[in-house]
């Protein structure tokens, strides 16, 4: 992780920038120490869209929007801290990931079934993986078929098993992590047995089917994770709610002409989904920092990170 030096008086954009910049900034030494417990951190690695950095004239290069949640319990406190980190590179390789978390990163990363995501890169993490990316391939195949069909369509009743998944992991009843595990091996387990004991009985699949089928059973191991950690999630879909707005705005982020643009975007971007996630007002919480932080010094960067105290008090919606 990189450290960086704020010093007095420097542009707004820079004191932003450097807030960010890497994340070891952002923890204390004891919440760096729990990253090392595998049981308490969990990563969430969105789907990644690539999209060519905006220019006005013929881009020379691509890259991707690659979206991290982090959840860290706070130093003695049972409330969790959530941030949303926007990280750009002009590549899809597994090994951007790294540059976060770092290569030796010991807990859970939940993601899609992206080949680039795996123990070869970081043999310490358990990998999640995302059942909404399961079940599309099945939606996918139903959308093809009539009316008629649809009455015998495997697809459609490995979708209807999917379905009653999530719906029993919207009924649990739970206080912690540990209860929240528990709900799900007694009712969530069993169903999700009966999906993939499902897929197993299909004789001969062809076509679409059988790569649906060889998908959700090559990432079965991923998915049961849910089952060692309840702060794992069923899907990715909270995280691609995060980034949608990225895309929504992007017409209107022309001065993005360039690396350097779009990495000051990913930062924009950490800055204003963690503090929407945080429930702060974003327009007065970047007006306190702006009118804040050019006078600060590197010590007293956390007191205006979207979780701290007073800033909560002042600026939660």
């Amino acid at each position: 992780m990189l450290r960086r030096h704020i010093r007095p008086q420097r542009e707004k954009t820079e004191v932003i920038e450097s807030v960010v910049d890497g994340q070891q900034s952002l923890f204390s030494d004891d919440e760096l120490a729990q990253l090392q417990d595998s049981n308490v951190s969990i990563t969430e690695v969105i789907e990644k869209q690539t999209k060519q950095v905006v220019r006005h004239r013929k881009a020379k290069s691509s890259g991707q929007r690659t979206a991290f949640l982090d959840g860290l319990p706070q130093v003695d406190k049972t409330i969790h801290l959530t941030k949303v980190i926007f990280h750009y590179r002009n590549t899809r390789s597994g090994k951007v990931i790294g540059d976060i978390i770092g290569q030796g990163y010991p807990g859970f990363i939940m993601c899609d079934g992206y080949g680039g995501y795996s123990n070869r890169l970081y043999p310490n993490a358990r990998f999640g993986s995302c059942l909404v990316h399961i079940r599309r391939e099945f939606i996918r195949i139903t959308k093809l078929l009539s009316k008629k069909q649809l009455k015998y369509s495997k697809a459609l009743h490995a979708v209807k098993l999917l379905g009653a998944v999530f719906h029993k992991e919207n009924e649990l009843v739970y206080q912690t992590e540990k209860e929240k595990r528990q709900q799900r091996i007694t009712h969530v387990k069993p169903l999700l047995d009966r999906f993939y004991q499902y897929l197993g009985s299909i004789a001969s699949p062809q076509g679409r089917l059988c790569a649906a089928i060889k998908n959700a059973l090559k990432l079965r191991t991923r998915v049961y994770r849910i089952f060692e950690n309840g702060q794992i999630p069923l899907s990715n879909n909270s995280l691609e709610g995060e980034i949608r707005f990225t895309t929504l705005v992007r017409k209107n982020c022309l001065f993005a002409k360039s690396v350097r643009g779009a990495e000051a975007n990913a930062i924009y971007y950490t800055l204003v989904a963690t503090a929407k996630i945080n429930k702060l007002n974003v327009y007065k919480y970047f007006k306190y920092l702006f009118d804040r932080l050019p006078n600060q010094k590197r010590s007293d960067i956390e007191a205006f990170l979207p979780w701290a105290e007073e800033v909560q008090q002042v600026y939660h919606n």
